[in-house]
């Protein structure tokens, strides 16, 4: 299945670039990136400013145009650098976002406190070497507060869950009674089909201005099997597919053009938003309540982007699924999407399992959720960290598949970019297969799941080392391992490096109720945290897996680096300046000892745990914090200038190279280097040299008539030239 443009397609992508060049160029930058967000407001304000700055340098050249003093001023005014205006409204953005931190510290608001930290933690990643002057107040605080209120939050859900099983247990019981003798299951493929036919699902893709993956969408969307049978005399009620279009962007609009059964709406309104996430979550607000209101005898409508390409069975799968919103009032989304779905870890195309983490990548939404629950509420910005929350969740999940039914070909977005994508979505499996019988689907219920999963995890082989899971091909396998909760260091810093997983916490994606399931070396896993409730299947007397059981160990720094303890306050650039003899900071150093290991090394840590800060990796040395003692690494952008008042870092610095160490390398590497061609040349003259002297071969007599006999040829072509000049 090649997921790859053609030639063709690449040409038709290059045609409608060039054909787009001017509106890209009034966006701001000509790139194709997903939800590239203008803000048209701030662009006037800057170039009113830069007017308004230009008619008071020519003002002043006017009026004192021999004076030697106004002239100094206006040099100084135009070498004024642009990085200066830059710093400033981070500095603003940053004062900003620490009110809001404070204030919803105060209130205890959950979704503001949210969303506080995820924009302080964009910003910091944003800033990277630039710097934030002391770092990001109340951020520490906050992230603790938000863990502190989303564990009670979990709790609280737990508890109830808990309760609704102990209902949920007789009623498995009436209906195995009711079930005794029924060979078929419940929900086979030809009975979900005649209950949820697929062309009774209306399609909203929400798009923006990328006109060359929109088409490569709807080709796939258009082609699948299922699809609602379109008449030009009834196009209104024929059509299924909407796309619905932030912006007016031409482009677009002459891509859905060439589809007669696909619709455009469009989602125009000025000013823009600058902040892209703000821009999304409310175009995301207006295609799915358009898409119901326009869909108004439709119970569930599903909502794909513009750069994805689906499965054959695709809408197959929702069929199958749908009826689990009625069925399990547990049931929170159903997505076709797996965060962790990557090549060696998903292999069987029938398994589905339940997952607490929200997926809204080629999903069905429930209208009876939505407008009773979510559209009254829908937030501002982020509105998928807005889904996971646990006041939203109520303690519900989302239905998966081990094996995806889409795939993403967006490489750049507002929240990815090049390394994000080759790192996860180019990894994807998707499902090529068509007409896959997902079987009896009513084991997803929870009673029902958590009794199975419950029978298989205690009949699992239960190791003590991740090396033996290989050892067990074809069979369950359970391992525990030791974590205070979904934010322990252990997830993000070691097992899903080691596995290839999402890195994301306290969110960690795929997880249920503290189990992790995938496949790995043949053998299906069962991975199951400290905190889980499952871990009372733990019967080995051996200690669970920490983080240097997934082969996680410090990494060797070359010869010429130095991990080196720097005092409070100070930055890496102070640090190694300051060392005795004097080294230098390098940024690539920070890949080797960003990591709890390399700060234990240094520092005696109380608890180690990912943060986000160019300030770190550090160790937080002040008494009145309430992480005092605390190591912190890093998930952002390091730098070498960063510095906090309540840390002291940890540096990688190197040794600084007088001229005899260079003279010495340089050396050492024209020695290795193979020998040129010029070398080679000389060594061949050398040999023919010697073949005259001594007697000639009939090689060498015939490359000589040769090679005469091109150079009479070549005279004769310069005489040629002269004559024809004369």
């Amino acid at each position: 299945f090649d997921h790859s443009a053609t030639a063709g397609e690449q040409h038709e992508q290059e045609q409608e670039q060039q054909e787009t060049e001017e509106d890209e160029k009034q966006d701001g930058e000509g790139d194709e990136v997903e939800w590239e967000f203008e803000s048209s407001s701030d662009e006037e304000g800057e170039e009113q400013e830069q007017e308004h700055e230009q008619e008071e340098q020519e003002g002043l050249q006017d009026d004192d145009s021999g004076s030697s003093d106004s002239s100094s001023k206006i040099d100084e005014d135009e070498q004024e650098p642009e990085i200066d205006l830059k710093k400033q409204a981070i500095e603003e953005k940053k004062q900003r976002i620490e009110e809001r931190l404070g204030h919803a510290m105060k209130t205890k608001d959950l979704d503001a406190l949210s969303n506080a930290i995820q924009d302080a933690e964009e910003l910091l990643t944003a800033a990277g070497g630039g710097g934030l002057s002391g770092g990001m107040k109340f951020l520490d605080e906050a992230r603790q507060l938000h863990q502190r209120m989303f564990s009670e939050a979990e709790a609280e859900f737990a508890h109830k869950r808990s309760s609704d099983e102990k209902d949920g247990e007789d009623e498995t019981k009436e209906d195995a009674k009711s079930n005794e003798g029924a060979g078929k299951p419940r929900h086979s493929l030809a009975e979900a089909l005649k209950r949820f036919p697929p062309d009774q699902f209306p399609i909203g893709v929400v798009a923006h201005k990328r006109a060359a993956l929109l088409r490569r969408s709807l080709e796939s969307l258009t082609s699948l099997k299922g699809l609602r049978k379109f008449d030009p005399e009834h196009a209104e009620e024929t059509t299924q597919i909407t796309v619905y279009q932030d912006g007016d962007h031409e482009a677009v609009k002459r891509v859905v053009d060439q589809f007669p059964n696909v619709r455009l709406k469009q989602n125009v309104y000025k000013p823009r938003a600058s902040d892209g996430a703000i821009s999304i979550a409310k175009h995301y607000k207006f295609t799915l309540s358009n898409l119901f209101n326009s869909n108004p005898l439709a119970e569930y409508a599903i909502v794909v982007e513009e750069d994805m390409v689906f499965s054959p069975d695709f809408l197959q799968y929702f069929s199958q699924t749908a009826h689990l919103y009625e069925d399990d009032p547990t049931v929170y989304c159903i997505t076709t999407w797996n965060d962790n779905g990557f090549k060696g870890l998903a292999v069987d195309n029938k398994a589905l399992y339940r997952t607490e983490f929200f997926v809204g990548l080629g999903w069905l939404v429930s209208r009876k959720i939505y407008q009773s629950e979510l559209e009254r509420v829908w937030p501002n910005t982020h509105w998928d960290h807005w889904m996971r929350e646990p006041q939203r969740r109520k303690g519900r999940e989302c239905v998966y598949p081990e094996v995806s039914r889409n795939y993403n070909i967006g490489v750049r977005s507002t929240h990815s970019d090049q390394s994000l994508y080759d790192r996860y979505f180019a990894k994807i499996v998707l499902n090529e297969e068509a007409d896959v019988d997902l079987g009896d689907t009513s084991r997803l219920v929870e009673h029902r799941y958590e009794k199975e999963l419950v029978a298989r995890i205690d009949k699992a082989i239960e190791l003590d080392e991740v090396g033996d899971i290989g050892k067990h091909a074809g069979k369950d396998v359970r391992l525990f391992y030791k974590a205070n909760g979904p934010s322990d260091a252990i997830w993000e810093a070691t097992i899903a490096p080691f596995f290839g997983f999402w890195h994301s916490v306290p969110h960690i994606r795929g997880i249920h109720r503290g189990l992790s399931q995938f496949k790995w070396d043949g053998a299906h896993v069962f991975l199951i945290a400290s905190y889980s409730p499952y871990v009372r299947f733990k019967k080995n007397a051996s200690p669970m897996l920490q983080r240097h059981s997934f082969g996680h160990k410090l990494r060797e720094l070359p010869k010429n680096y130095r991990l080196v303890k720097g005092a409070p306050q100070q930055s890496c650039t102070q640090v190694c300046a300051a060392h005795d003899p004097p080294l230098r900071c390098v940024n690539r150093g920070f890949s080797f000892i960003n990591n709890c290991e390399a700060l234990e090394s240094v520092f005696s840590c109380a608890e180690c745990h990912a943060s986000v800060g160019t300030d770190q990796p550090a160790y937080v040395f002040d008494k009145s914090q309430h992480n005092f003692g605390h190591c912190l690494f890093t998930t952002g952008a390091v730098s070498c200038d960063g510095h906090h008042p309540v840390t002291a870092r940890a540096c990688p610095c190197a040794t600084l190279k007088n001229t005899k160490e260079k003279e010495a390398e340089q050396q050492e590497q024209t020695k290795k280097t193979p020998k040129t061609k010029k070398k080679k040349m000389k060594k061949k003259k050398k040999k023919k040299r010697v073949g005259k002297k001594g007697k000639t071969t009939k090689k060498q007599q015939t490359g000589r008539r040769r090679s005469k006999k091109k150079k009479r040829r070549r005279k004769k072509k310069k005489n040629k030239n002269k004559t024809t000049k004369n």
